[in-house]
């Protein structure tokens, strides 16, 4: 016959959780017993004065438990025996070391003894995984392209989410990275390739993503984009433009360039570096990258320029702005109405000044002359 034990919270607690006190039963059992509430993954540890014989101390806690999950019931330190039950008198749905799955969750009943005056007990989830999946499921792909793949692994207890990839069906050339990053190979002849990912703590669990090959399509530019699609640049600089080229089948890449719109031949254009020369008198440029591979695929950039020695013939060239005082000291006033900036430069072509403003203060500027330009209209100016 058990003996009936009543054990202070000092005797028996709960590791990682508030000290709680427990009652051990004798005839009555689970009926009469005191339920302690027990969390999944909280340790029982006692250090008890005496023990051992045939009068074991029970001990009884109620666990809420959820539907899909399986759980054990283990002894960390000393040994004992531990049954669950649904009802109070029902069957025994488990025992220690036995994984239990549970189907409906709610609140379950908990009954250990010991003989040991030392001892550590839990209830906790049996590390599992669930399941594997692959995301996206499906996808299509030419030779040459790669694509990313990433594995979502639901997981209880502690199990690994981690996983393995591997393709099948490839050829060489062909293979997917440790990270999910799909290579296809560009003489892939396969039609389908199947991505998998399998769980490194149970190889039972596997996630596998379709990919179709693109067929029936010749190399072929897709288009032709140049960086900056605009660009406002001084004379007698240079300026370096990009082609970004999309492609399939292993379609050549390469572009020429080409510049429109220049009044002299010491403009020009090389590997999308864009040379304007110092006496350029054109305002605008236009900048053209075309495939090599199809001609009709091409994109162009328009450049704006400024500066160089185009300035000075614009002051005879352009309607005249008007500007006082003329010679001016230190501060120089526009009086027509204009949209924009206030550009100042030197008869050599040389930005010296940029604003928005009416009212200017050039008191910095060497004494010389100028040339002020706004709203398509034109000064010279002499600095004192």
């Amino acid at each position: 016959m058990k003996k009936l034990v009543t054990m202070s919270a000092a005797a028996l607690t709960l590791m990682m959780a508030a000290p709680v006190s427990a009652q051990a039963e004798s005839d009555g059992g689970c009926q009469n017993a005191h339920l302690n509430n027990l969390s999944v993954g909280q340790i029982i540890s006692s250090h008890l004065s005496s023990g051992g014989g045939s009068d074991d101390p029970v001990f009884w806690y109620s666990v809420t438990l959820t539907a899909g999950t399986s759980y054990i019931m283990e002894w960390t330190l000393g040994s004992g025996s531990a049954f669950l039950y649904k009802e109070c008198g029902e069957d025994t749905l488990a025992r220690k070391d036995e994984p239990y799955a549970v189907t409906a969750s709610g609140t379950y009943l908990l009954q250990m003894s010991t003989d040991n005056a030392t001892f550590r007990f839990w209830i906790k989830e049996v590390p599992a995984v669930l399941s594997v999946s692959v995301t996206p499921p499906a996808a299509s792909a030419a030779k040459g392209d790669t694509l990313e793949f990433q594995a979502q692994v639901s997981v209880q207890g502690s199990a690994s989410q981690a996983v393995t990839w591997d393709v099948e069906g490839g050829g060489a050339g062909t293979g997917i990275s440790d990270s999910g990053l799909l290579t296809i190979g560009a003489d892939e002849t396969a039609s389908t390739l199947w991505v998998t990912a399998t769980s490194t703590f149970d190889d039972t669990k596997v996630g596998t993503a379709q990919v179709t090959i693109l067929r029936n399509s010749a190399p072929a530019v897709l288009s032709v984009r140049i960086t900056p699609a605009a660009a406002s640049v001084a004379r007698g600089s240079t300026w370096q433009f990009q082609a970004q080229v999309s492609v399939q089948d292993g379609a050549d890449t390469g572009v020429t360039w080409s510049v429109s719109g220049s009044h002299n031949a010491g403009t020009s254009i090389s590997g999308g570096s864009l040379i304007v020369a110092s006496n350029e008198t054109a305002r605008t440029l236009w900048v053209a990258a075309t495939s090599v591979f199809d001609s009709t695929k091409a994109d162009t950039a328009v450049v704006t320029l400024y500066g160089g020695a185009s300035t000075a013939a614009e002051a005879h060239s352009l309607p005249k702005l008007a500007v006082y005082p003329n010679p001016v000291g230190d501060v120089l006033y526009i009086t027509d109405a204009f949209v924009g900036d206030v550009e100042i430069y030197t008869l050599t072509g040389t930005l010296v000044l940029l604003t928005d403003r009416a009212s200017i203060n050039i008191a910095r500027l060497p004494a010389g002359t100028y040339i002020v330009k706004a709203g398509g209209r034109v000064a010279k100016v002499v600095k004192r």
